[in-house]
């Protein structure tokens, strides 16, 4: 066996995928990238794919998942046994893993103990669809790798610093009090495009509306590189239209459900797995199948998912007063050029110009600018990378 080289492992564990990364620490900080991959559609069938993406070259798996097995368990089993195959002579000295929820009191990343734990295990309900999740992955990887530090980097700490205006739900002062108010999430996933955008543009440091748009998806406005506004809110259902879920919605549809004999259960799951872009088209959940579908529900699924986006934009426009940078992120946003292009000419009243060109033909590999010289208005389209982050802010939380 050789020398044992020190790493990060970064795990995201999210609502239909897990995306990994594993870096190489030298003099506590990340020197290079020695693996990343991904496993995707975790939702729809017993079918996934693993890929892993090391040296420059990707392979791509087929993997079955057997029935009457949790699909995220199984998945995360396959990957550490992956890891202790290909890297014999790694050292896991860290791992990092996104949490999709830190409620009120985490507004940074911390070292995991039992109290973290349990106060991370107490936030299913605000986010059930994630949570149990990320739970499951810190369960997994402590039993394989006892000896690593494990950090917990929360999605919810990039929004703390929004006002207690923005936070604050009309609700009774006694609500608010245990905790019923905005948190915002995706935290990790702007944190990196403001940290990737400070290198190529200053527009940043000015006012920027950011969306990450995907399975999940959400959008930010920022003034500074500092969130003041975001589409989510208490749990991970509210603002955009989502694969899944519904975004925003008349509370009084709930009570309406729930006075018609709908129970708890059948609520929460039609909210979280049977509404958004599936819900709407009876057809899929999948932006790129939406469309490839010649069906007019397919078609209305996705213009009410960019009419849901205008809108969204439109409210936090009014609260930035201004407009210095527009950036797209996430699955969609970095993948369907029509999508941004409808957007882009909706928001036309901003003198925001797009290059069709750089637009059509961007192919999600590097950090671009799409607008054209005479828009008032920067438009860029940069890959997220959350693993990345979520390891960084490890290094941070024990180091610095």
């Amino acid at each position: 066996m050789g020398t044992q080289k020190q790493s990060v492992l970064s795990v995201n564990v999210g609502s239909s995928s897990i995306k990994f990364a594993i870096y190489r620490v030298e003099n506590n900080k990340i020197d290079l990238r020695l693996v990343k991959g991904k496993f995707d559609n975790l939702i729809a069938n017993q079918h996934t794919q693993l890929s892993w993406q090391c040296n420059r070259t990707t392979d791509v798996d087929e993997l079955f998942i057997p029935e009457n097995t949790d699909k995220f368990d199984y998945a995360l089993e396959i990957l550490t046994k992956r890891i202790q195959r290909e890297f014999p002579d790694l050292l896991i000295t860290i791992i990092s893993h996104r949490i999709v929820h830190g409620g009120n009191k985490y507004s940074q990343s911390v070292i995991l103990n039992e109290t973290v734990f349990k106060d991370i295990k107490s936030y299913v309900p605000l986010a059930p669809l994630h949570q149990p999740h990320n739970i499951d992955g810190i369960s997994i990887f402590k039993k394989y790798f006892p000896s690593a530090i494990h950090v917990v980097c929360f999605d919810t700490a990039f929004h703390h610093t929004m006002s207690e205006i923005e936070k604050t739900y009309a609700i009774p002062l006694s609500l608010k009090q245990t905790g019923i108010i905005r948190y915002g999430f995706h935290g990790l996933s702007y944190q990196y495009l403001c940290q990737t955008l400070s290198d190529l543009t200053t527009a940043i440091l000015g006012k920027s509306i950011l969306m990450h748009l995907g399975n999940g998806a959400s959008i930010c406005a920022c003034i500074n590189k500092t969130s003041i506004a975001t589409s989510m809110g208490f749990s991970t259902l509210d603002g955009l239209i989502m694969g899944t879920r519904c975004g925003s919605i008349d509370p009084g549809v709930l009570t309406y459900l729930l006075h018609n004999g709908w129970s708890l259960e059948q609520l929460e799951d039609m909210l979280y797995n049977n509404s958004g872009l599936k819900g709407v088209s009876g057809i899929s959940s999948n932006m790129k199948e939406l469309r490839e579908s010649p069906t007019k529900e397919a078609s209305f699924a996705i213009e009410l998912f960019s009419h849901e986006i205008i809108k969204h934009f439109g409210s936090l426009y009014a609260l930035l007063n201004g407009l210095d940078v527009i950036v797209f992120s996430g699955g969609i946003g970095e993948h369907d050029a029509q999508l941004r292009n409808t957007i882009l000419e909706r928001l036309s009243f901003l003198n925001v110009v797009i290059d069709i060109e750089k637009n059509n033909y961007y192919r999600g590999e590097q950090p671009e600018k799409i607008s054209s010289e005479m828009s008032k208005v920067e438009v860029w389209v940069v890959p997220t990378d959350e693993e990345y982050v979520a390891a960084t802010e490890a290094l941070n939380t024990i180091f610095y």
